[in-house]
């Protein structure tokens, strides 16, 4: 069974390859993406409330008015990612690279940056919490 036909169906697929795959308006509630590469793939409007992305690579990808309350993007690579209207509410992007991304309209409300790679390529000092302290 191919790896997207599979994650569709057990929400898990960690260390896979998804990139350029679309899994938009799905319900990938705690899924289950550690360390996948997902570059360029689609997850706009999917709920992904409490998903595990850390250390995947999401380069390019797109999560746009995506439900990501308490995802985990811990060490992930999300240079160019999309989040524009994205729910971000507890969500963990610590040490996360976000050079390049679009945040706009998202809701940041206790999403940790600390120490991650900001949007401008400046590093979040620690405790940044809903926004990136320099």
């Amino acid at each position: 069974i191919a790896p997207e036909a599979n994650f569709k169906e057990t929400k898990t697929c960690p260390r896979c390859d998804l990139q350029v795959a679309e899994f938009e308006n799905m319900n990938l509630n705690l899924a289950d993406l550690f360390g996948a590469k997902c570059t360029a793939t689609r997850f706009d409007l999917a709920n992904m409330q409490g998903a595990v992305l850390e250390r995947a690579v999401l380069r390019a990808a797109s999560f746009k008015k995506t439900y990501l309350e308490e995802a985990n993007f811990k060490h992930a690579r999300l240079q160019d990612a999309d989040f524009e209207g994205a729910h971000l509410v507890n969500t963990n992007f610590e040490q996360a690279n976000l050079t390049g991304a679009n945040m706009n309209e998202a809701i940041l409300i206790g999403a940790n940056f600390s120490g991650a790679i900001w949007i401008d390529g400046e590093q979040c000092m620690p405790g940044s919490v809903g926004l990136c302290r320099k």
